[in-house]
């Protein structure tokens, strides 16, 4: 049976940072849905292009019964335009669990990922195992208006 369909949970969690802990604890701090930035036009010829940073964590929970054969999981970046782009190399996992009749879990930490800022608008992550889609989250990119206090 394909591992998506032991699947009982999946999240993809979009923060300013992420805390792991010394007891193996992640705690994601600051979740964020908008990324407000400076007018693009303010930025002169010749430098490159701004970028945003963010945290990433995705965790699943699946049967007990999963299998423990390996499995791959890539995160995906969809612009608003659709261009699609993978974030870095799919990595191989396996399923452990230290308890048998408990949910195996799998978390999958990008602890720092600077986004370019290429076109406002809303963005997504996707997540997928195996090559089949499990989680999916959104942000916004969204210049930030001219202050109008005097």
């Amino acid at each position: 049976m394909p591992l998506h369909e032991k699947l009982i949970c999946s999240s993809l969690i979009i923060a300013e940072k992420l805390l792991y802990e010394a007891d193996h604890v992640v705690t994601p701090i600051r979740l964020v849905d908008i990324f407000w930035h400076a007018a693009l036009s303010t930025i002169p010829s010749g430098f490159p292009s701004p970028a945003v940073q963010m945290a990433l964590l995705f965790t699943g929970k699946f049967d007990p019964s999963a299998d423990l054969d390996s499995h791959t999981i890539e995160i995906r970046l969809i612009r608003p335009n659709g261009e699609s782009k993978t974030i870095g190399d799919p990595l191989t996992f396996v399923l452990e669990s230290t308890i048998p009749e408990a949910p195996k879990a799998l978390n999958f930490m990008v602890p720092q990922l600077n986004i370019l800022i290429k076109q406002d608008g809303v963005h997504y992550f996707a997540a997928s195992i195996d090559s089949i889609e499990v989680a999916r989250n959104t942000f916004t990119l969204k210049e930030r208006p001219a202050d109008t206090r005097e």
